[in-house]
């Protein structure tokens, strides 16, 4: 019997390209701070109010950075992500749950980089923010589950491969309705 091709991989941010290399520190140039880098001299800003519950479907800057998420760009998402974390007037909820993906993003880049403690230590840091909204009787936020959040991480944290190896795919973020 014929095995189906996966789903394809949605794009929430399409007329944001891809760059051209998935950034791992100290083995490609700085997206940001190198002059060959693919985002050289821009900083992700935000360009409109702060994310919340409400307001997610319009945000450039967290539909950019689960584009970058689910297609491999890890560092890159987390970069664009920060942007919003730090943005003023952000709640403590929205922070959390940036907080939280942010350091999803970032143990994906360690996984990367063959660091199983790293993945560990993020996770776990992930994990407690995540925790810390679900007390309060949160199941999700900005159009993803806590149930969805809590899968990626699971699957982040499958065995590392050695460091330096090619990019695996990483857990998806699909966008609920």
């Amino acid at each position: 019997m014929p095995v189906s091709d996966p789903a394809p991989l949605p794009r929430y941010a399409p007329g944001m390209p891809l760059p051209p290399y998935r950034h791992l520190p100290g083995v490609t140039p700085h997206p940001l701070r190198d002059p060959q880098g693919h985002h050289y001299g821009q900083v992700p800003r935000p360009d409109g109010p702060p994310l919340d519950d409400n307001n997610w479907q319009t945000c450039a800057l967290y539909l950019a950075g689960l584009d970058l998420y689910n297609h491999g760009y890890w560092w890159e998402a987390h970069e664009w992500w920060e942007g919003l974390w730090r943005q003023p007037a952000t709640t403590a909820e929205a922070q959390l749950f940036l907080q939280a993906l942010i350091q999803m993003a970032v143990a994906l880049v360690k996984k990367r980089q063959g660091s199983p403690r790293g993945v560990s230590l993020l996770l776990g840091h992930a994990q407690e923010k995540l925790g810390r909204l679900a007390q309060s009787g949160w199941r999700g936020y900005a159009g993803l589950s806590l149930a969805t959040l809590e899968a990626a991480m699971a699957a982040t944290a499958a065995p590392v491969a050695p460091a330096g190896a090619s990019p695996t795919p990483g857990p998806v973020l699909r966008l609920e309705p």
